[in-house]
């Protein structure tokens, strides 16, 4: 059974894992990314929880994150990777790229204290999470601005694909991926 329309570009792999999902009603943790290259996107939002379908004459995969009764449409020819949470506390995924790739995240302490004329110090952020995608790429860039280095850790090991729980929810106990 076919529970959605998807993409015309969308690949049947993907197409199963979503539909796996949606059927047994389990939290998720999408990449959206080059589907080239595999180089996931830097995406922290509206990338975790079940995977729902929107109503009308055409059904599309949603996200919708805990606690929430709808959410936006999944650009599902955009997923490099999909990772389930099992039954057991586990995540295991139910589809990832041949290629896939986070890229390197790494946190650092704040070294540019002027953002768009704020004082970043001032305002109580102290560290910085940063991306680089590819070892050939020179330097890398600011992600984010973040108040701690310990939220700054959560954060970049969200990105990194180490912790598949958003920092905004993941106020219970972590697992990662299989």
């Amino acid at each position: 059974m076919i529970a959605f329309r998807y993409h015309d570009k969308t690949i049947e792999p993907v197409k199963r894992a979503l539909e796996k999902a949606y059927a047994a009603k389990c939290n998720v943790r999408l990449f959206f990314g080059d589907t080239q290259t595999g180089h996931v996107w830097p995406d922290e939002h509206d990338v975790y929880g079940k995977i729902g379908r929107s109503t009308g004459p055409v059904h599309v995969p949603l996200i919708i994150e805990p606690r929430r009764d709808g959410g936006p449409h999944i650009l599902d020819h955009c997923i490099v990777g999909i990772v389930r949470a099992g039954t057991d506390g586990r995540w295991d995924w139910l589809y990832r790229h041949e290629k896939f790739n986070c890229g390197k995240w790494t946190v650092e302490p704040i070294t540019t204290y002027h953002m768009n004329g704020e004082e970043l110090l001032a305002k109580g952020y102290t560290h910085q999470v940063r991306w680089t995608i590819t070892p050939e790429d020179e330097g890398s860039i600011v992600h984010a601005n973040v108040k701690g280095e310990a939220a700054a850790k959560e954060l970049r090991d969200f990105m990194a694909g180490e912790q598949m729980i958003p920092p905004q929810f993941n106020k219970r106990k972590k697992k990662k991926a299989a």
